[in-house]
């Protein structure tokens, strides 16, 4: 991930290609709030660094991968609500990056639907922060950036100004007037950007 916020995106390519082939059935909190294999998130962020390093032909294939994945998976239709938001951003995720934004849009608002803050003031603003990276990915700022405001002052986000600054899913809205107000005062953090 470091790789990736610094942008370079080979390394970053590189150490997640290593991730995914050593991880094996491996699932962690910080990815889709564990509910499904680590490697989703993973693949979806070797997808944006392809994406980012102009190699689209290798990252369509692999947002398509995740996207047969998860559509494969809800088809199961999973009894625990977690995994289906899980799946269902996953799939977002999966299909803003092919470009698909009205039916990334779609999932978003499932995914909000399935796990809403109102029900779950817990894991639901961390599904929240899924749903604003399938808006900025998509490069829809009217969507995105209520919603970043909303979840930067949501104590269970784990997004802050930090890492809106640095992690490049925010880079097609990165411009957007909106979005650059919640980074704060220009040259604030600055110096933690260019690192």
């Amino acid at each position: 991930e470091q790789a990736l916020f610094k942008r370079d995106y080979a390394q970053a390519s590189q150490l997640y290609r290593q991730a995914i082939d050593n991880a094996g059935d491996l699932q962690f909190d910080s990815g889709f709030n564990g509910y499904i294999p680590t490697t989703v998130e993973w693949r979806l962020q070797l997808a944006l660094s392809e994406q980012r390093a102009g190699k689209m032909a290798p990252a369509q294939i692999l947002y398509a991968q995740v996207k047969a994945n998860a559509s494969s998976e809800l088809a199961n239709k999973p009894d625990n609500v977690y995994v289906q938001a899980s799946w269902h951003a996953a799939l977002g995720i999966a299909l803003a990056g092919l470009g698909e934004h009205q039916a990334a849009n779609a999932q978003a608002e499932l995914v909000t639907s399935l796990v809403p803050e109102s029900k779950d003031a817990l894991e639901g603003p961390a599904y929240a922060d899924y749903v604003a990276r399938i808006y900025a990915l998509n490069g829809d700022a009217m969507r995105a950036v209520p919603l970043l405001r909303h979840q930067l002052n949501t104590f269970s986000s784990v997004l802050g100004v930090g890492y809106l600054k640095l992690d490049p899913v925010y880079d097609l809205i990165r411009n957007d007037p909106g979005f650059q107000a919640l980074l704060g005062p220009p040259g604030v953090g600055k110096k933690a950007a260019e690192q």
